[in-house]
């Protein structure tokens, strides 16, 4: 299944797309962009024109991490995963719309 087809709402020097919030508090923020660590690094208007892309994850407004993909996320400070493979960030998405994606917390988020 393709990732959401999400139009970029940022702007042309801040790119982003809207974060996927799910049922249960989990919180999916994927981007890609030439400031994120996607593939390709460019500014591009839908999500899914990604190969990779660099994802985020909260629960219930806290920083987390999928258990299950733990490795794909970078040890230590923010726990952002880079360059995950599109057909992964399509499975960590139908995984949390279904309930099933299990995160630990990592973090709380300090200011806005």
């Amino acid at each position: 299944m393709p990732l959401p087809n999400q139009v970029n709402i940022g702007t042309k020097s801040h790119p982003r797309f809207e974060q996927l919030t799910f049922g249960d508090g989990v919180a999916l923020s994927i981007q890609g962009s030439r400031t994120h660590y996607s593939t390709p690094r460019e500014n591009l208007e839908y999500l899914d024109d990604f190969e990779e892309v660099e994802i985020a994850v909260f629960k219930d407004s806290r920083w987390a991490v999928p258990v299950e993909f733990l490795k794909l996320f970078e040890p230590g400070g923010c726990p952002v995963a880079p360059y995950v493979p599109k057909a992964t960030a399509e499975e960590m998405v139908e995984r949390a719309k279904a309930g099933t994606l299990e995160v630990s917390i990592v973090a709380e988020i300090v200011g806005d």
